[in-house]
């Protein structure tokens, strides 16, 4: 995640709408500010829950999702446009 305005990549693109993001790991937070906009669905394949939250302290994969999507207006992901 990147403070500020856009790198040169920014330049070309930010993202897409229409492009969906998979993040596996062990769970997205689908309840953070930064990231409830752009999630799209979420599936827990290890327990087939349809809900994918994080189970303990572990939040590997919010901060995963974070730097792919970020929607907070100082700490953009990287491709912040892109759905997840």
């Amino acid at each position: 995640m990147f403070a500020g305005k856009p790198l040169a990549a920014w330049a070309i693109s930010e993202g897409d709408p229409e492009v969906q993001v998979a993040v596996l790991d062990e769970g997205v937070d689908s309840r953070h500010p930064h990231l409830r906009e752009v999630l799209e669905g979420q599936i827990d394949f290890v327990d087939d829950n349809e809900n994918a939250s994080p189970s303990g302290d572990d939040a590997h994969g919010t901060a995963a999702a974070g730097v792919i999507s970020s929607q907070h207006p100082k700490i953009h992901g990287l491709a912040p446009l892109c759905s997840l």
